[in-house]
């Protein structure tokens, strides 16, 4: 009897691209009575491949899985997922708590129980893991240097963060949130836990219910997004009443320009951007 197939999807031209680290991840599985097949997330193969595996095992950061993820969308027959988390900010990986030790994520992969569906939004059509947002730490991410970034990690944020603090945005938005309208310099759409690293700008969005929580920021100055990272990292009790939290199932923000959109953590889109909740869950091992 063959074993059964487990596909690695990866993407050769992230900064985080390891060679090495797919031949161990290959090992583990083999080693666990699978066969392994390679397969670049861009490649022609891998929708073809994905209904014939047990497990599609990707290996990077939240772009990667966002773009297996998008090739993926709408087909029948797509086994469990997992990420396993080599990129620099790992959001999924976060929200499932998936060990970075090879042998022990092999074996959370393979003998974890049964597969846990986590429901993805749309941004513009396409995926949206576990976060987006417009306002400071868009246009933030824009502004990231990608070799930095390939040198030092998440500090890259930080330094882009730097750049703009002289000639700070403070953009001009209109949201819609399942009908009702506001007006704010930064709007945050959580679909999870996590935003930009191990933070919490709410406590209560969860992946595995197709429901968005917002946080909408009337005015975006310096001095407010400095009290909300420290209600985030520090005292919650310091967050601002002004601030709007909301559920929604569906979300609209315009502007006068085609603004930067950061998504988990990449600049994916620009303005105007429609998110919609996840209608279909995606189950991950």
């Amino acid at each position: 009897m063959e074993p059964k197939q487990v596909i690695i999807a990866y993407n050769p031209k992230s900064g985080s691209f390891d060679p090495a680290l797919l031949d161990r991840l290959s090992g583990a599985f083999v080693d666990a009575g699978r066969s392994c097949h390679h397969v670049d997330s861009y490649g022609d193969d891998l929708t073809d491949l994905a209904v014939l595996a047990e497990h599609i095992c990707v290996v990077g950061g939240d772009g990667t899985l966002r773009d297996v993820a998008a090739r993926l969308h709408g087909m029948a027959g797509v086994p469990p997922i997992s990420i396993y988390p080599a990129g620099t900010i790992n959001l999924v990986a976060r929200e499932l708590e998936y060990p970075g030790n090879v042998q022990k994520f092999v074996a959370r992969v393979l003998n974890g129980g049964a597969a846990r569906p986590l429901y993805l939004g749309l941004l513009n059509q396409q995926p949206l893991l576990v976060c987006a947002s417009v306002g400071p730490e868009s246009f933030a991410v824009a502004a990231v240097s990608e070799p930095l970034k390939t040198r030092i990690g998440r500090f890259a944020y930080v330094a882009a963060l730097c750049k703009i603090l002289l000639n700070w945005p403070r953009p001009a938005l209109t949201v819609r949130a399942d009908g009702a309208e506001y007006q704010c310099e930064a709007v945050y759409v959580l679909n999870g836990r996590y935003f930009a690293g191990a933070w919490r700008l709410s406590h209560a969005a969860d992946m595995t219910v197709p429901t968005f929580h917002v946080l909408i920021l009337p005015r975006a100055r310096r001095r407010d997004y400095v009290r909300l990272i420290f209600s985030v990292v520090l005292i919650p009790a310091l967050a601002s009443k002004r601030w709007v939290r909301l559920t929604a199932s569906s979300v609209d923000v315009t502007a006068d320009a085609a603004l930067p959109i950061q998504v988990d953590g990449d600049i994916a889109a620009t303005l105007p951007m429609t998110a919609t909740a996840g209608k279909h869950a995606v189950l991950f091992a």
